[in-house]
């Protein structure tokens, strides 16, 4: 058997981010809405940049497990179907298989994230194929499972769910599958469930985590938003509004914020603002 190191064994570390979409978005939809996002953190992060992560930047973009079809579509959901109608979005059979829309969960009367299980065993797969990430951006629902995931990732949270620690998130010797992430930048994030007692945020959740939220988010109000920057250390402190509504700023101040707050917690430097 040959003991030479692959390619990719050789291949200079990247700063890998982990993408995770809205409900009724999917992978390949949250990217080309995230186009600017993508740009200027390539921009701004090429390789050579990061001491940490001489090979550049990788985003990876997954799909929940959970197909939502179009009688299960919430008054919002037009906003993210990629531009079809919304006339359309309430139509059955060839509209529902065309339609690109997932989510990462359900919310039903017994259980506010059924569904989730599944979700978690598909992010610890990516995450053991892909390599090691340094953190994750989300949107939404995306955002609040990217809070969820880093939670998971912090030593101390073994401890707080016992026998409940979701077991995709565990190797064989009982070791949790990842190193914990440096950031989360929380897009309109949000609590799926009571804070009160929930192994997820019970203690805080110590990751750093950025809460972007648009004052005229008409989606998630703003009662749910800090509830989730009240489940994290320090969450109000790295709070960011932005005038508009239920969606990701792509406005160069609010690219500018996103990379200097990415910048900042892989390396200690904040990114220098052009006015």
């Amino acid at each position: 058997m040959s003991t030479e190191p692959s390619a990719s064994d050789c291949a200079p570390k990247m700063l890998k981010i982990l993408m995770l979409h809205g409900y009724t978005q999917s992978g390949p939809s949250f990217r080309n809405k995230t186009r600017a996002h993508e740009k200027a953190l390539m921009k701004a992060l090429p390789p050579g940049t990061l001491p940490s992560y001489p090979g550049g930047l990788q985003l990876v973009y997954p799909t929940g497990p959970l197909r939502v079809l179009p009688g299960n579509f919430p008054p919002f959901a037009h906003h993210a179907t990629d531009g079809m109608r919304e006339e359309d979005v309430g139509k059955e059979g060839q509209v529902a298989e065309e339609l690109d829309a997932w989510g990462w969960w359900r919310r039903e009367e017994t259980d506010p994230t059924a569904g989730l299980d599944g979700s978690l065993e598909i992010i610890a797969d990516v995450l053991r194929k892909e390599g090691t990430f340094a953190g994750a951006i989300g949107f939404s629902q995306g955002a609040a499972l990217a809070a969820m995931v880093a939670s998971l990732l912090e030593p101390i949270r073994t401890k707080s769910f016992g026998e409940a620690f979701p077991k995709s998130f565990l190797r064989d010797a009982g070791q949790v599958i990842h190193e914990p992430f440096k950031f989360v930048v929380a897009y309109a994030g949000f609590v799926p469930s009571d804070v009160e007692k929930n192994p997820y945020y019970t203690p805080k959740i110590s990751t750093r985590i950025q809460h972007v939220y648009g004052g005229n988010d008409t989606v998630v109000n703003e009662e749910r938003f800090f509830g989730l920057v009240g489940a994290c250390e320090n969450g109000r402190e790295n709070v960011i509004y932005h005038p508009g509504g239920h969606f990701m700023p792509s406005q160069k101040l609010s690219l500018d914020v996103l990379v200097s707050f990415v910048r900042h917690c892989c390396t200690g430097q904040h990114e220098t603002m052009e006015t």
